[in-house]
This record gives structure tokens, C-alpha cells and sequence, in this order.
């Protein structure tokens, strides 16, 4: 009776020890399971709603190879547990999303990596926020008497007009607050920081080197800049496939920042 006993409590002991997260043991066909234990969101893509995104995933650990990952989106899009083909090389990794079919905040939850032993489940480095790039500016504003001191605008519409580059974003709540950015001398493709000074602007030849403007607007305020004399720059960093950069301008008395941001949207 002892002896039977004993040997319970050594098989009880033996499959407990088999079972801890030390030696979880390979499904039936061998393979070990992923190594997760360094891995975290790297970076998440914009997207054009009613595109995908695409998502990196960074990880020392985790073997090169394709592996399917479970994810869920939530916020503007609902998505839960989608599965995707996630390529690892190299220490980096990339999969793309199903379709986002709205605008606005969403985020992103990695809920596990499997290969062909199994899935792991990723409690860590696992979420991220991301937007979509239907049309976006975002800027910290200040000197505005009563506006917003943070503008972000998904009504955005960028054309290019001749030789004539503008930016339009509005932001409806908690005030109707406006940003316009112009380059009136523009070559589709051009990437580059355009300075602007009102004062110095001219349209017709020779083109001043200050060849663009920009405005700022809360409803009821008038246009924050007052003075003729503003200045700044638009640098512009990529066009494809969005028009993507980032702007200052300043009132020119005192050179305080009016405001400071970057833009991501279509164009064309």
C-alpha cells in the first residue's frame, strides 16, 4: 500500500513538472513552440480607409520562419481574433491587417503566435494605437485666446492646382478651428522645406524663395495670426502614397509659435 502510494505521488510530481511553463511540452509532431519571450510591436502603418495596415513586430527570440498570428482591433474598426501570416528575418517581422473600413483612433492587441507546434499566447509589448491617414493634421497650438491647444483634423483635402500646392484641414469640435497650408510654386514630387514670409511673398517672376503661406483659425477668434508678418516653414517628406510632412509657423513681432504640426493625407 505504501509503495503504491509513494508511486502516486512521484507520478503526480512527474507530470507537474512536465507541464510548468519551463517544459511545456511540443504537440504530438515535435516542434517547439514559438520563443516568445522578447517580442513587442515595432511599429503600426498608417492606412486610406478601406485599405489594410501594416503591422512590424520586433523579437530577438523568435526564429525566422512564417507563423500565424491572432490579433484584434478595436476602437473606429472591430475586428476579433483575425489570423495572419506574420514572415519573421532577421529579429523584424511584418503582417498586414484585414480591410479598415473607418476613420479615427484604433488599437491593436496581439493575442498569440503560433507555428506548426502550437500557439503562444503574447500578455506583453503587445498593443499599440495607431490612425488612419484618411486625411490627418495634428498641431499643438497656442496664442489662441480661448481655442483648442491641441488641433487634430481628418477633413483634409490636399490638391495641387498648376503649380499651386494646398493643404485645407478642419477640425469641427470642441471649436471650428481651420489650418490651411499653400506653396504657390510647386513641382509634383517635390519633398523639402519651403520657408514662407508674408511680407516677402510674391507669385509672379522672379518667385520669391518664400514661397508659401499659412493660416490659423478658431471660429469666433478670427485668424490667430493678426500680424502681416508671420513666418515659417512646410517641410515636405514624402508624396507617396500620401503627402506626408510637417509645418511651423510663427508670429513675426515676437516670433512666438502660433503653431507647430504634421500632416498625412492624399492628395491630388
Amino acid at each position: 500500500m505504501r509503495k503504491s502510494f509513494a508511486l502516486c505521488i512521484i507520478a503526480a510530481l512527474v507530470a507537474i513538472s512536465t507541464y510548468t511553463s519551463c517544459t511545456r511540452p511540443a504537440y504530438t509532431n515535435g516542434v517547439a513552440y514559438p520563443n516568445i519571450s522578447n517580442l513587442s510591436i515595432q511599429s503600426v502603418g498608417t492606412f486610406v480607409k478601406g485599405a489594410s495596415t501594416l503591422i512590424t513586430l520586433a523579437s530577438s527570440t523568435l526564429a525566422d520562419g512564417y507563423y500565424h498570428v491572432t490579433y484584434s482591433i478595436t476602437g473606429a474598426n472591430h475586428l476579433v481574433d483575425q489570423v495572419a501570416t506574420l514572415a519573421m528575418s532577421g529579429g523584424f517581422g511584418t503582417f498586414s491587417t484585414e480591410v479598415l473600413d473607418f476613420s479615427g483612433s484604433n488599437t491593436i492587441t496581439i493575442k498569440s503566435i503560433a507555428n506548426s507546434g502550437g500557439p503562444m499566447d503574447v500578455t506583453s509589448g503587445n498593443t499599440a494605437t495607431f490612425f488612419d491617414s484618411t486625411g490627418l493634421v495634428t498641431a499643438d497650438v497656442s496664442g489662441t485666446s480661448g481655442g483648442p491647444t491641441t488641433f487634430r483634423a481628418t477633413y483634409v483635402q490636399a490638391h495641387l492646382t498648376g503649380s499651386m500646392l494646398t493643404i485645407n484641414a478642419v477640425m469641427w469640435t470642441p471649436w471650428l478651428t481651420t489650418i490651411d497650408l499653400v506653396v504657390y510654386s510647386y513641382t509634383s514630387g517635390q519633398t523639402g522645406t519651403i520657408y514662407f514670409n508674408k511680407q516677402d511673398l510674391s507669385t509672379s517672376s522672379p518667385t520669391s524663395t518664400f514661397n508659401a503661406t499659412t493660416s490659423y483659425g478658431v471660429a469666433g477668434n478670427g485668424v490667430a495670426i493678426a500680424n502681416i508678418g508671420q513666418w515659417g516653414s512646410i517641410t515636405i517628406t514624402g508624396t507617396s502614397p500620401t503627402l506626408t510632412g510637417s509645418f511651423q509657423f510663427k508670429n513675426g513681432p515676437d516670433s512666438s509659435m502660433v503653431s507647430s504640426g504634421v500632416f498625412n493625407c492624399p492628395h491630388y
